[in-house]
């Protein structure tokens, strides 16, 4: 087993006389300041500088920060918007770096310099862009100044990033907070604040759902709340035509609203059970119970009367027993 030593396969100018290639030997890195030797003679570049080079990032320095913050909320929040506004690979890419949210230079290079400018982050928030179209900026970097870009960041709580949520792609309204409902062939609006439905209606055209939706949002940014019978909502007797037309337009729809009385009737009449109006009807047992206590279907007239039926059903079911 032979053992290789440069000194036997060199000559006095330190050229290789191996039969194999002709390689100087030792060389250092032509990157000046880099004192490392060469792994790759052609290039004459060591393989840092290499996969820099192959990068398009030779010769570019970015100076090390020590912020001591690694692993803190701010960082990871930083380094998710770096990832998914750069990163092609990043599951959220789809949403931001390929819709075109894009960070600017001094906020992807610097943490110090986004962690300046935002400072800690209060408690329940989170990283908001206040223009959602827009992207990551910090509008104080001369490529913000060039391209005219206002500061773009700050942090908001749940409510807040609710209220500034983009319209979905699937929404055909074009409008937050309308969707079109193919059942009943109408439009649905609702408003949500706070986990709480402050407005809910149905409109047969889109220009009321949105005039009404406007001054809507306009009275409960001025109050705070929303006086209940304002302004045009679907009703009790609304509801029971909307959920009578909605099933007429239906072809699929095996109920009606003639029907539905039928069944309630059978059923405080008090002589058949459930399933027994079930087989009668051509409906399941589940749909019936539902409209039977009044789950499906709401009626507030009936509702009372579903109270006396159901007290006496349980006397009789009782004496069944006894």
């Amino acid at each position: 087993m032979s053992i290789f030593n440069p000194s036997l396969h060199t000559s006095e100018s330190g050229t290789s006389i191996t039969k194999k290639r002709q390689t100087s030997w030792p060389i250092e890195c032509k990157v000046p300041g880099c004192t490392s030797q060469v792994n790759l003679k052609k290039r004459r570049l060591c393989w840092k500088h290499y996969h820099q080079d192959k990068k398009g990032k030779i010769g570019q320095t970015r100076e090390i920060e020590y912020h001591g913050m690694t692993g803190t909320p701010e960082f990871n929040t930083w380094g998710h918007v770096v990832q998914r506004c750069t990163n092609p690979n990043n599951k959220a890419y789809k949403n931001y770096g390929k819709r075109g949210i894009t960070i600017c230079q001094r906020y992807r290079y610097s943490f110090a310099a986004f962690y300046g400018d935002l400072g800690s982050r209060p408690q329940d928030t989170t990283l908001n862009r206040i223009d959602n179209d827009g992207g990551y900026w910090c509008g104080k970097c001369d490529e913000c100044i060039t391209k005219g870009r206002p500061a773009n960041c700050e942090w908001a709580t749940s409510y807040e990033q609710q209220v500034n949520k983009r319209v979905y792609t699937s929404n055909t309204s074009g409008h937050k907070n309308i969707v079109w409902n193919k059942r009943a062939q109408l439009w649905v609006l609702v408003i949500q604040r706070k986990n709480k439905i402050i407005y809910s209606g149905y409109f047969d055209v889109l220009n009321d759902a949105v005039s009404i939706r406007e001054a809507v949002l306009e009275e409960y940014e001025r109050l705070g709340s929303i006086e209940p019978n304002a302004y045009i909502r679907i009703g009790k007797d609304k509801r029971r035509a909307w959920n009578g037309l909605s099933a007429e337009r239906n072809p699929a729809a095996k109920l009606t609203w003639e029907k539905v009385r039928r069944i309630r009737e059978l059923w405080l009449e008090g002589g058949l059970y459930q399933h027994e109006i079930a087989d009668m009807v051509g409906a399941s047992h589940g749909v019936v119970s539902g409209i039977v206590r009044n789950l499906s279907w709401r009626d507030d007239d009936y509702q009372a009367k579903v109270t006396v039926r159901g007290k006496w059903d349980s006397i009789r079911m009782k004496k069944r027993i006894s």
